[in-house]
């Protein structure tokens, strides 16, 4: 006989006298903390929230859990299904997700150019509770604007996590559906709305790329309007803003029906917006919106032509985002609409020679022989709200191609319609088509802006980022703060110095780039400009200019990395890049600080000035001697206030460069 029942006293309590050492190394009530997620979605580089990502336990170090070492409390070596549901709760944290459960975005192989996806079921798990849990909130008080911020946030996430294959689709949808199945109430009327209008966000896109069958586990969801018994009413589009909500399980249906048509009989998805051959009863409830919506599309049978009047819809009613929404895969039929709604806000075809610009009807604005495109009204925010991400970016898509022939045509005699421009900036806000908006505005547009010396939309495009967009990733500013530092704010002999409003809009939107950044940006290892890509080590760093000719901003950049430096605690690691980057600056602009101030910088700034002490001929110094050296200054002083107010006036009468 096996003594196990002596042992196993002595194994328990041997393993029982670690738990006050166990108790010294750990943090007191660690389970129940909970991380800030910042507005600019940035996680802080130092993070004691590290999860292992197919578990969601605790990690100690590198991939060993806190279960694996000493005997520790029951509540730290559990899964922390809890912390998880609390940071995906938040606006903006996908960054953060990726950074406590240390997941990465599958990289392509080189040899096959196909992505290796990793699916996490647990994230998958907490998916699941977040939507029912909104579902239960949304009963509650269907009104409430946090109910409606709370599903834009779910669906801007099920859509970035299905993009990167994180979580699997089908269980997604099968796991809500096993929830409330297993609960016995699935009529939830408020619910079941928010629910398939956020399915349609990610369906309306991602529908053309695979086939019907992928989709099909959603029509088990259609279980939810089974217990209605009578159709439900159709929604008034000219008051209801919920009318695209309402809408939009009708509007899926169509969307799947519509999938199920292409190859067969060699129908192709072309105005053919009424047929239907999927093999799925629509339940009784929708008969209704199913009849309205096949009706509203304004399709002449017999001709095959569209007769919406999309100018005065746009404004008066919702008719315009629940066609957009419903139709948005019948791209003939679609693309007619999309062309008449970005008519109507920019004055001009987005397609066409340039030459109908000319017959343009055009407003005047401000300044000297300065005019722009007539249209003045953007889009409404309640219909923007109601449109689908799919139709989003189509419409973001059509004033991109508008924006870029402006920066290229050299017969255009007006700007952008302020319609337009102020349609742009407020799609730009909508973070689930981040990687059009942003990242098309950073890669294509920018760029293009310099070589035709565009100086109108530059300048446009500085107004967003300086007041318009509050909200944009780290590595986009860092890109604008790039290349307007080495493009623009190095180069003496550049043109824009010509331009005095333009240069000071380039000046302010860099400081305000500057001031931006979060302590982890602006103490993120980086390379010089044309020095190895590559440290010592082999590791790859990004190359970023932070710093320019102008003492000032540079300036602003010394204090914000002092900034970084004492509350990221590195001032005893002494960096090596932080004395490379001081000493890149001072190659530039020799400067220094006043004492007192030098005396709250971090160890490793102040050492590093005590040694180079450059003082500067600031026009600080040239007013103070120049007053006392001239015994009549206002006398003296008179050219030159004389020649700044002409310069002034020439320069508001000159308009927009």
């Amino acid at each position: 006989m096996w003594p196990h029942w002596t042992l196993v006293p002595m194994v328990s309590q041997f393993l029982d006298s670690f738990k006050p050492t166990a108790q010294m190394v750990t943090s007191m009530l660690k389970h129940r903390m909970r991380p800030i997620v910042e507005q600019t979605g940035k996680p802080h580089h130092i993070s004691s929230w590290k999860l292992d990502p197919q578990s969601l336990k605790f990690i100690l170090k590198g991939n060993i859990t806190y279960a694996r070492i000493l005997p520790y409390e029951t509540t730290l070596v559990e899964p922390q299904r809890d912390l998880l549901a609390f940071i995906i709760r938040q606006l903006y944290c996908k960054d953060l997700i990726g950074n406590v459960m240390g997941v990465q975005k599958p990289q392509k192989d080189p040899a096959t150019g196909q992505s290796i996806p990793t699916r996490y079921p647990m994230l998958e798990e907490q998916l699941v509770r977040l939507f029912v849990d909104a579902m239960e909130e949304s009963e509650k008080n269907p009104d409430d604007p946090n109910v409606a911020l709370l599903w834009w946030n779910v669906s801007s996430l099920l859509i970035f996590f299905l993009l990167y294959s994180y979580v699997n689709f089908t269980t997604f949808v099968k796991g809500i559906h096993d929830d409330f199945h297993n609960r016995g109430h699935v009529s939830m009327r408020h619910g079941r709305d928010f629910l398939m209008w956020s399915l349609l966000q990610f369906i309306s896109g991602s529908v053309a790329k695979h086939t019907s069958t992928d989709f099909m586990p959603v029509l088990q969801l259609f279980n939810f309007y089974e217990t209605e018994k009578e159709p439900l009413p159709v929604p008034n589009l000219e008051s209801d803003k919920a009318a695209s909500r309402k809408l939009a399980a009708a509007a899926l249906y169509i969307h799947l029906a519509r999938r199920g048509n292409v190859g067969k009989d060699g129908e192709k998805p072309g105005l053919f917006v009424k047929t239907n051959r999927l093999q799925f009863a629509l339940p009784t409830a929708l008969t209704k919106h199913y009849e309205f919506l096949r009706n509203i599309s304004g399709i002449d049978d017999s001709t095959n032509k569209v007769s919406v009047d999309v100018a005065t819809s746009l404004y008066k009613d919702f008719k315009v985002p629940v066609i957009c929404s419903t139709f948005s895969t019948a791209q003939d039929y679609f693309q007619h609409i999309v062309a008449d709604l970005v008519k109507t806000i920019s004055g001009v075809p987005a397609s066409g020679p340039e030459s109908t610009w000319a017959n343009a009807e055009t407003t005047p604005m401000p300044g000297k022989n300065c005019s722009a495109l007539a249209p003045t009204l953007p889009m409404p925010m309640d219909v923007l709200d109601a449109m689908s991400v799919h139709a989003k970016m189509s419409v973001t898509h059509s004033i991109v191609a508008i924006i870029s022939k402006h920066i290229t045509s050299k017969t255009a005699h007006a700007f952008m319609s302020p319609a337009s421009v102020e349609t742009y900036c407020r799609l730009l806000v909508y973070s689930e088509i981040e990687s059009l908006c942003v990242k098309g505005l950073m890669t294509q547009l920018l760029p293009h802006v310099f070589k035709p010396h565009a100086w109108g939309i530059l300048h446009i495009v500085l107004e967003i980022f300086s007041y318009r967009i509050h909200h944009v990733q780290s590595h986009f500013r860092l890109s604008l703060l790039n290349h307007l530092q080495s493009t623009v704010n190095s180069n003496p002999n550049s043109q824009l110095t010509k331009h005095f409003q333009l240069y000071s809009a380039v000046e302010t939107a860099s400081l305000r780039l500057i001031t931006s950044l979060s302590n982890a940006e602006i103490t993120a290892q980086r390379a010089t400009p044309g020095g190895n890509p590559r440290g010592d080590s082999g590791v790859q760093k990004h190359t970023q200019v932070m710093y320019g000719d102008s003492e000032e901003l540079n300036k602003v950049v010394v204090l914000s990395l002092a900034r970084g430096i004492h509350i990221n605690g590195l001032e005893q690691s002494s960096p090596g890049w932080v004395k490379e980057m001081l000493t890149q600056i001072m190659a530039k602009t020799p400067h220094n600080w006043p004492p007192h101030t030098l005396d709250t910088f971090p160890q490793i700034l102040k050492d590093f000035y005590n040694v180079n002490n450059h003082w500067s001929v600031s026009r600080l110094f040239l007013i103070i001697d120049f007053f006392r050296t001239t015994r009549n200054p206002k006398k003296a002083a008179a050219p030159t206030r004389r020649c700044w107010r002409k310069t002034s006036r020439t320069s508001t009468r000159s308009g927009p460069p």
